[in-house]
């Protein structure tokens, strides 16, 4: 059993020798990449849920090529236009560093959606026949960190009031999902529309 083992092993690293090298393993070269216009960059985060980052890019990488690996170096910047998108459009900023592997950049993306959503008030001191609406932003904020391989996403919210307040969230990630999918906080859903989702 041994044997056969050792046979193939040896008739496997023969095979490998016997490849004869084309010209281009032979090349060794460090080229300077420049992105021109609108140079896109889309990853893929989740084919299920069409969760993506589609990236314009701006800047300037250094490209590498020896006998053994190919290696991509510098750092460039998520223009305008970039977005990601997770249940919603958010509009996406930030940058990409690349450290060698070409298609595991690190990133550092900052990606924000905001909505205007009217609240209810009454005239004053106890006249409740006259009912105004006044618009509060919600804004939700995803930040992207780690490599594309292994991104680390988070979510937070904020809801400003028409005066300009920030009203707390006592779970913002909660809320941000909530709101997302149902147009809702989550201290705002029935029990009816949570079976719904």
């Amino acid at each position: 059993m041994l044997n056969l083992a050792r046979a193939r092993v040896a008739a496997d690293s023969s095979q490998a020798q016997a490849r004869p090298k084309t010209f281009l393993d032979k090349v060794v070269y460090s080229l300077t990449v420049e992105t021109i216009e609108r140079s896109t960059f889309t990853i893929i985060v989740d084919r299920f849920t069409n969760e993506r980052l589609v990236a314009y890019l701006d800047g300037r990488l250094a490209f590498q090529k020896d006998a053994d690996q190919t290696r991509l170096i510098g750092e460039v910047k998520v223009g305008e236009g970039s977005f990601y998108h997770y249940i919603r459009q958010f509009d996406a900023s930030g940058k990409l560093m690349f450290t060698g592997d070409p298609a595991n950049p690190e990133l550092d993306i900052t990606a924000k959606y905001e909505d205007f959503r009217a609240s209810r008030s009454t005239g004053g001191l106890g006249d409740t026949t006259t009912t105004q609406l006044k618009d509060y932003r919600v804004i939700i904020t995803l930040t992207i960190k780690g490599d594309r391989k292994e991104p680390r996403v988070t979510l937070d919210l904020q809801r400003i009031s028409p005066d300009g307040r920030t009203e707390p969230s006592f779970d913002p990630q909660g809320d941000a999902i909530s709101y997302l999918i149902s147009g809702k906080f989550k201290d705002e859903l029935t029990p009816r529309s949570v079976r719904a989702f």
